[in-house]
């Protein structure tokens, strides 16, 4: 699984805690360095243990000062309360899309959780149901 955002779903922290599943590894990147070079992957012990046997690298590669402005992103996103943000505005974009999906025939689906949204633009209300 891939982590886009830390929070952006707004109910929870991880993207896949929201669909009851445990996955082997999550990797992400630019959510955690907020800009910086970063990159990390999570993973069971089991799993890490297996790394230890091959030569791996990276354009990323792990140091002190990109481990300190993960901890520092990952601190900001929680003493600035992102995740409560993402929760509040995304249910009002989520609301106002929605109100624009009833009122263009361009828009045929929106949804998402939090600040995490799809908008579907189709050609064709009416197909576009249909396919569902």
């Amino acid at each position: 699984m891939v982590q886009t955002g830390f929070g952006r779903t707004g109910s929870h922290f991880w993207g896949f805690q929201g669909h009851d599943v445990i996955p082997d590894m999550v990797t992400m990147a630019k959510g955690i360095g907020n800009g910086f070079p970063m990159g990390a992957v999570v993973t069971s012990p089991e799993i890490a243990a297996s790394f230890t046997n091959g030569v791996h690298f990276n354009t990323f590669a792990g140091n002190p000062v990109a481990s300190a402005v993960a901890s520092a992103v990952l601190d900001t996103i929680i003493e600035d309360g992102t995740q409560k943000n993402s929760l509040d505005v995304g249910t009002y974009l989520m609301t106002e899309l929605a109100k624009l999906r009833d009122k263009y025939e361009i828009i045929g689906d929106v949804r998402g959780k939090g600040l995490q949204i799809g908008v579907e633009m189709i050609k064709d209300k009416v197909l576009s149901v249909r396919q569902k």
